[in-house]
């Protein structure tokens, strides 16, 4: 379980033939104190949210505490977000 408030659920779907993989919520109050915290728009933060949403759909997991930044869900929604960024600045 996780107390306090979150800032992304996710709600993996399940099925014989799924073309819809699962739901992805984000706490936009609770991303906002997160982007306050952590000097950064809401907008970077919203984005890190929905990739870190869209690979626990996928099934994708991570650990809690200070494993958590080494882990190797962490080191692909960190290089999603840099090939994002990457794109953007291109077009």
């Amino acid at each position: 379980g996780h107390e306090g408030p979150t800032d992304v659920i996710t709600f993996p779907l399940e099925g014989p033939v799924v073309t819809v993989v699962g739901d992805v919520y984000i706490g936009v109050e609770q991303a906002a104190r997160q982007a306050d915290e952590l000097g950064i728009s809401i907008r970077d933060e919203l984005l890190r949210l929905a990739v870190h949403g869209t690979l626990h759909v996928l099934g994708n997991d991570h650990p809690s505490g200070d494993d958590r930044e080494t882990a190797s869900m962490y080191l692909r929604q960190e290089e999603l977000l840099r090939q994002f960024e990457d794109r953007k600045g291109a077009g």
